[in-house]
């Protein structure tokens, strides 16, 4: 045989695969070896279209859904408590690291530490009677520095509503 013969047949065996492959793959996909071009699946995929838009509307309102909690749990709170270790005490007559000592916080007014230098934003809400209740706490753990703009706290918050409901259940045990 000579060299173009043989290159012809590398080049027909080659095609002969490719073929198989193509054609192979296309039925294992679709069930069927050439495309159908009916009148029923352009009516499918008519009819899939508004119902795509239909679930996607549909996504973002399960996302935005709340989800049911657990009880709050004093427990589960303390475990979550750890995140604050670095910064906090929890300790009766604990003193002020980086940010305040947090026993008997709950209920009790902002800014109230003797001896700690709060940020002018606390401050202001010491001003104005604020108090640490569980609504206010729960606002600042999910995001301090929306709570408090200006805030010198450099966490960034607790995003787990469980989260944020066991470590307030925690602390109001802290008395």
């Amino acid at each position: 045989m000579d060299l173009f013969s043989r290159l012809f047949t590398v080049f027909v065996i080659a095609a002969d695969l490719m073929a198989l492959v193509y054609f192979g793959g296309h039925f294992i996909i679709t069930g069927h070896v050439f495309p159908e071009h009916s009148t029923q699946q352009q009516e499918r995929i008519a009819m899939l279209v508004p119902i795509e838009a239909q679930a996607a509307d549909t996504s973002v309102k399960a996302k935005k859904k709340e989800i049911p909690l657990m009880p709050a749990s004093a427990e589960r709170g303390q475990k979550v408590a750890g995140l604050c270790l670095s910064c906090h005490t929890f300790n009766k007559n604990g003193k002020s690291m980086t940010g305040p000592a947090l026993w008997n916080t709950v209920g009790q007014p902002i800014a109230r530490a003797d001896g700690y230098q709060y940020s002018q934003v606390f401050l202001g809400m010491q001003e104005q009677s604020m108090v640490w209740s569980e609504e206010n706490l729960d606002k600042f753990l999910a995001s301090p520095r929306k709570f408090a703009k200006g805030t010198k706290m450099s966490f960034s918050g607790i995003r787990k509503q469980q989260q944020r409901v066991d470590l307030i259940e925690y602390l109001k045990t802290l008395k």
